[in-house]
């Protein structure tokens, strides 16, 4: 399976665009873009709650694609929902306690699904 996540899908035509994202609706292989206030991250699910993100800070450490698990969102320190992977208007809470400036938006680009495979 190829890992590589390619900016340029965020322009795809085929973006679904949501104000909050759940666990259960993200598919194996979906590029979710999340646009905060100060960066824009690029996650491609791997499956068993793991994602490859690229851009700000992963970028900036020099880190990206940076393999993760999603804690869920929070309004600062304090995790509030775990159900709840990313909400606009919340701030991402990744593993190992990074967490990115507030959601302004989410798009999914859903993952090619082959009949018979």
């Amino acid at each position: 399976m190829d890992l590589t996540i390619h900016p340029r899908e965020k322009n795809s035509s085929t973006m679904h665009v949501y104000k909050t994202l759940h666990r259960e609706h993200i598919l194996l292989d979906d590029l979710i873009v999340i646009e905060t206030t100060n960066s824009t991250y690029f996650m491609r699910y791997l499956g068993d709650e793991m994602y490859a993100v690229m851009g700000g800070h992963f970028n900036r450490m020099g880190i990206a694609p940076y393999h993760t698990r999603i804690n869920g969102i929070s309004l600062g320190r304090r995790l509030i929902e775990s159900k709840v992977v990313i909400a606009c208007g919340y701030r991402l809470n990744f593993d190992r306690q990074f967490i990115t400036s507030t959601v302004r938006r989410i798009s999914v680009r859903r993952a090619l699904v082959i009949e018979g495979r």
